[in-house]
């Protein structure tokens, strides 16, 4: 008899830990007390004038307001047995934890998309094209310049969008994944979910785009150009509780952490209109 070997490589197609949105964003440390916090906001600034010589200056001040933050949980929880814990590999428990951790870059790259769908800025209508795809972020990078008085420095694209770029060309000759300088606009390819794009912007793409708000795989909402100082992304440490239940020898799981999202100026983020 020839016992069949297994190896301890595990095979995942479901899930993985990419957080597109959350990568293009500026990152914080989330404060260690409270559901929420605030972030000053200046609302008023003073002014400077030309003035004359003995003439009046008008007075001027600084005003500011506070931007309320609030901060989400989120949690995912697993129900297993202590003889799975004690007498299976230390690959199990390893691989359970990880695919909770899965499960959680998974929901807060979503919450990040849905949140900055809802409040971000749109363009006006640029065809999937390589024409319009450049159009779209020349005038999304000087709308979020407009709105924040920061430079745009990345793109988030939904993965039909990613394909789209992929495939533009000029005459057959591809424009952003080109090896001669003279056909390179940039570096995507089908080998990493970032690149970049002209006009100088950072890609990053993200499988929330297209499953989370009313953004989609390649018409409205499927692509967004970041000043990543204008959205922040705070976030804690993971957590994780176990409770062992003496009536049925399960062991009840809970893997937790809290994050919260500050849209410190909302339009610095300006979404594409097809």
């Amino acid at each position: 008899m020839i016992p069949t070997p297994q190896s301890t490589t595990v095979i995942n197609a479901l899930a993985n830990n990419d957080r597109g949105m959350i990568d293009a964003l500026s990152r914080e440390t989330l404060v260690t007390e409270g559901m929420t916090f605030e972030l000053p906001k200046v609302t008023v600034v003073p002014t400077v004038a030309n003035i004359a010589e003995n003439a009046a200056i008008t007075e001027s001040s600084l005003s500011a307001t506070f931007l309320s933050v609030p901060v989400k949980s989120f949690k995912g929880r697993a129900i297993t047995t202590v003889e799975l814990i004690d007498r299976s590999r230390p690959e199990y428990i390893a691989a359970l934890l990880q695919n909770l951790e899965f499960a959680y870059a998974k929901v807060t790259d979503q919450f990040a998309v849905g949140t900055i769908q809802a409040a971000g800025q749109q363009t006006g209508v640029n065809a999937n094209t390589a024409t319009g795809f450049l159009a779209y972020t020349t005038q999304a990078s000087a709308a979020a310049y407009t709105a924040s008085l920061g430079f745009a420095k990345n793109i988030v694209v939904a993965p039909g969008q990613w394909a789209n770029i992929m495939g533009y060309n000029d005459t057959g000759r591809p424009i952003y994944n080109a090896s001669q300088p003279m056909n390179a606009g940039g570096d995507v390819n089908a080998g990493s979910l970032q690149g970049s794009v002209a006009p100088g912007l950072n890609l990053f793409v993200s499988r929330s785009i297209g499953n989370a708000g009313a953004t989609t795989d390649s018409g409205d909402f499927s692509m967004v150009v970041v000043n990543p100082e204008a959205w922040t992304w705070y976030e804690s440490p993971r957590f994780t509780l176990r409770t062992a239940i003496q009536s049925d020898g399960t062991v009840d799981l809970l893997y937790y952490g809290y994050a919260a999202i500050a849209p410190k100026i909302p339009f610095g983020a300006v979404w594409n209109q097809t």
